[in-house]
């Protein structure tokens, strides 16, 4: 949607018939339906023709996950009003992707000519695994007296998430009689007769994360009618340096359900009223470059490793952070 909003509105959005030869075999020709490429003296920024690209390569791409999810609780009625209860959570997923960039044509608006605009053919491959683990211990009393209710919850949970990915990218011989690779999902892996090994690459991603949390929680209530909340929670996050890892957040709140009161049952067009008011401090720790990329530890940096160093008359190549940490990096709050 971005690159249709930046093509200049002076060309076709249909196709073209053009006789072409075949990209795939030598030799042979073929009669295609094209769609225009964009001209290069009215607009030569990176924009793209972006229904030419959606219509070429919409079915290039096979994504399979496996997914597992799963929760498991005990909970035990210690007495009348207090219970404890102990669940666990896991969502563990694999994700294989596999994209393949085709050859297909273009034609220039200007001079009516085709042209070979996905002029070689590569695969893209990735396989990312997924973490999720969770466990919640949480005790709860509950009690009524009179017209009064009350709930007090206090609990402990922790949380991780882990992702572990592997990506590659192979590409065709360029030397010989070589052969681009096939317009086929079989072909649509990393290592087949028709990639090049010399020139396959492969890298790695992962990251991790865990939280441990301390909670309490009171619920009151008169007559159903006026209800009052107070929290508070200690969270504790491995994204943040050890000595400001802790964080408190609280939070106030009150409700008033208007609609069981006497002064409105005279009103039959209002079913339900209730007026609330809240306010308390919630807590990010996550962290992004300026392009959104997430940060996946903001206080220990990743490395540069395309930097060099002098010593005297040698140069040498050297790693230097990603950005300056901040020591004194902290929760980042919010008042509400």
């Amino acid at each position: 949607m971005d690159n249709a909003r930046k093509v200049i509105p002076f060309f076709s959005a249909g196709t073209k018939t053009f006789r072409v030869a075949n990209p795939y075999v030598g030799g042979d020709s073929l009669n295609a339906n094209i769609y225009s490429g964009l001209a290069t003296a009215l607009q030569n920024s990176g924009v793209v023709n972006p229904v030419l690209e959606v219509e070429n390569t919409w079915n290039k791409r096979v994504s399979i996950e496996y997914r597992n999810v799963a929760s498991l609780y005990a909970e035990l009625n210690l007495c009348k009003n207090l219970t404890f209860r102990s669940t666990f959570y896991a969502d563990m997923s694999t994700v294989n992707t596999r994209t393949y960039n085709p050859l297909y044509y273009a034609y220039d608006p200007v001079s009516n000519v085709p042209f070979l605009y996905g002029s070689k053919t590569q695969v893209s491959e990735s396989d990312d695994s997924y973490k999720k683990f969770q466990q919640d211990h949480i005790l709860t009393f509950k009690k009524s007296f009179g017209d009064h209710s009350l709930t007090a919850t206090a609990g402990f949970t922790t949380y991780y998430f882990g992702h572990f990915g592997r990506t590659g990218i192979a590409k065709p011989y360029t030397t010989g009689n070589a052969l681009p690779i096939p317009d086929d999902k079989r072909f649509w892996y990393m290592t087949t007769q028709f990639n090049d090994p010399n020139t396959t690459i492969a890298s790695s991603g992962q990251s991790e994360y865990s939280t441990a949390s301390v909670l309490g929680r009171v619920l009151y209530n008169y007559k159903a009618k006026y209800f009052l909340t107070a929290s508070l929670r200690d969270d504790a996050t491995s994204q943040i340096p050890t000595k400001n890892r802790h964080q408190q957040f609280w939070a106030l709140g009150a409700a008033w359900d208007l609609t069981k009161e006497n002064f409105m049952a005279d009103i039959p067009q209002i079913n339900f009223l209730k007026l609330k008011a809240s306010s308390g401090v919630l807590g990010n720790q996550s962290a992004s470059y300026l392009d959104g990329t997430p940060i996946n530890y903001p206080f220990y940096p990743s490395l540069n490793t395309n930097s060099s160093a002098v010593f005297g008359q040698y140069v040498y190549a050297a790693a230097v952070n990603s950005y300056e940490p901040n020591p004194e990096l902290k929760w980042e709050t919010v008042h509400a």
